[in-house]
């Protein structure tokens, strides 16, 4: 199935790839001002695809370092990630999400579930669509962040 989600799911993890390029793990420690590191983004994003794949009835192991990736966790910025291990979580979870959603097809995704999202109708769909528009946003975050620290951006 083409479904505009998993377009989206995959051209994240593409961007993704193509944004962390030569990087580093040293590099995962790069921040500006008061923002997060670069690596604790990787983590924030490849844990919440975790958490839409445990949504989707799909099994997802969490690794002990991801309980500081959680939306409201202090901030570490020494906190050291390996950019490989992050990465891979992000991609393999990426998979599961997108068969899940194929699996589902367009009924499937329709079903009103028990999460609040701003700006969704309730659904599955809905929820999946805001967690990727999450995934947009820390992407950008994360270039204009290598761009501010002299890493290069985007070409």
């Amino acid at each position: 199935m083409n479904n505009g989600l998993t377009v989206t799911l995959n051209r994240n993890t593409e961007y993704l790839k193509k944004i962390l390029g030569e990087m580093t793990d040293d590099d995962m420690l790069v921040s500006t001002g008061e923002s997060n590191t670069i690596g604790w983004i990787i983590g924030h994003i490849a844990f919440y695809r975790g958490r839409i794949a445990v949504k989707l009835n799909k099994e997802c192991q969490f690794r002990e370092i991801e309980k500081a990736f959680e939306r409201g966790a202090p901030k570490n910025k020494n906190l050291k990630i390996n950019r490989t291990d992050a990465l891979a979580d992000f991609i393999a979870r990426g998979e599961k999400i997108a068969e899940a959603i194929n699996a589902l097809g367009e009924e499937g995704l329709k079903e009103k579930i028990d999460a609040v999202i701003p700006g969704t109708d309730g659904t599955l769909e809905g929820y999946i669509a805001y967690l990727l528009w999450h995934e947009v946003f820390h992407l950008g975050q994360i270039d204009l962040i290598k761009a501010a620290a002299g890493k290069g951006g985007i070409k």
